[in-house]
């Protein structure tokens, strides 16, 4: 009788079974992105219809330690996976809230830029940069 009861059902997981020319590419996403695996998966954006994102730049892949930078000097640290010539995608070990306008140091390079919140999802956050990229000075501006 067991042996009746798994054959019908691993025959019902053939017929449910997803061709492999129709399924995702490892880490490409989930079958909803089957047969793009080539683009990027992008965020959805409050007032988002699901189109084509319309970036002013191209977005590369990255993994550069960070710091944001908040008003009073506190940091906390997070990684830089996407970046552009104009935003980058930060993600944080917690989810917690961002203010609007902050700084991110890029740790390797020892730079600082000055961003703007455009997006905040769980521990993913989008930015739009605002200003130069600069060399971070060891302490904060106006201290001995």
């Amino acid at each position: 009788m067991a042996t009746s009861w798994l054959n019908s059902h691993f025959r019902q997981m053939e017929r449910n079974r997803i061709p492999l020319t129709m399924a995702p590419a490892f880490g490409k996403g989930n079958s909803m992105h089957a047969g793009k695996a080539d683009e990027p998966i992008e965020p959805r954006t409050p007032g988002d219809d699901g189109g084509e994102h319309n970036r002013s730049a191209h977005r590369q892949r990255t993994l550069k330690a960070a710091k944001v930078v908040l008003t009073d000097w506190t940091t906390i640290d997070c990684t830089i996976r996407d970046i552009s010539a104009t935003g980058a995608r930060l993600v944080f070990s917690a989810a917690f809230a961002l203010p609007e306008t902050f700084r991110v140091i890029t740790v390797m390079a020892n730079t600082i830029v000055p961003v703007r919140l455009l997006w905040q999802r769980g521990t993913a956050a989008g930015v739009a940069f605002t200003g130069p990229e600069e060399p971070a000075t060891a302490r904060k501006p106006g201290s001995p």
